[in-house]
C-alpha cells in the first residue's frame, strides 16, 4: 500500500480474504486496475486470467515465466494483448510477514523468472 500510494494511487485494497467468494457474492470493490501476485498452484493462475480479461479493466499480474507455454494462457487472454515486463535478473521474494504454509513454517519462495 505504502508503495503505491507514493506512486499516486491512494485507494488500495488489499485484503486477507477469498476472493472467490467475493466474485460469487458481487462484491469486488470498484477499481481501476488489479495488480496481484496469484497463487501458481491448482488452477489460480488460469481462473484469474478468465476473470481479468473478462472483468475489462487494466491488469497486472505477477507469474512465473512457464505461465505463457501453458495451454490454457492463449486461449484465456481472448483479444487481449499483454505487455510483458521482465526483471533483469531472478531474484527471490518471500510472502508477506505471517503467511505460512500448512505445517506452520513461514513459505519463501524459490526463484523465478518472471513474465
Amino acid at each position: 500500500r505504502r508503495n503505491l500510494a507514493a506512486e499516486g494511487f491512494p485507494h488500495i485494497h488489499n485484503e486477507n480474504e477469498d476472493f472467490y467468494r467475493v466474485q460469487r457474492e458481487k462484491r469486488v470493490p470498484e477499481h481501476d486496475v488489479v495488480v496481484t501476485n496469484p497463487p501458481y498452484s491448482a488452477d489460480h493462475v488460469p481462473r484469474l486470467l478468465k476473470w481479468a480479461v473478462k472483468n475489462g479493466k487494466p491488469w497486472i499480474i505477477l507469474v512465473p515465466n512457464y505461465v505463457y507455454m501453458k495451454d490454457y494462457y492463449q486461449p484465456s487472454l481472448g483479444n487481449c494483448k499483454p505487455i510483458y515486463l521482465c526483471p533483469p535478473g531472478r531474484y527471490t521474494y518471500e510472502s508477506p510477514k505471517g503467511v505460512a504454509d500448512a505445517t506452520g513454517k513461514i513459505r519463501k519462495s524459490g526463484e523465478h523468472k518472471t513474465a
